[in-house]
């Protein structure tokens, strides 16, 4: 998709991968980013020790999802796993 959009930009890798099981090596990248992604995967820790692990050391992970809510009727028609999460359990 990225390459659909933005052409063989040499600074742009892009591959497709589990969120629990990257195609990438441990420590190799700078920055990690997943934005509205956590609530539809089955293990939410497993999602972000796998960020955690592609990441140099130094690197940044930046996280967004949403806060913690009853929107039930999201499971059916949004596939979401998680409604949402609590704040300070994610910084954990």
């Amino acid at each position: 998709m990225l390459r659909e959009k933005f052409g063989d930009v040499e600074k742009v890798d892009s591959q497709a991968g589990k969120a629990d099981q990257f195609p990438i090596a441990d420590e190799c990248v700078d920055y990690a980013f997943a934005n509205m992604s956590l609530h539809h995967v089955d293990s939410p820790q497993e999602a972000m020790a796998e960020m955690a692990r592609t990441l140099k050391p130094g690197g940044d992970a930046a996280l967004t999802d949403l806060d913690e809510h009853h929107e039930v009727f999201l499971r059916t028609e949004q596939h979401d796993r998680w409604l949402g999460f609590n704040r300070p359990e994610i910084q954990q």
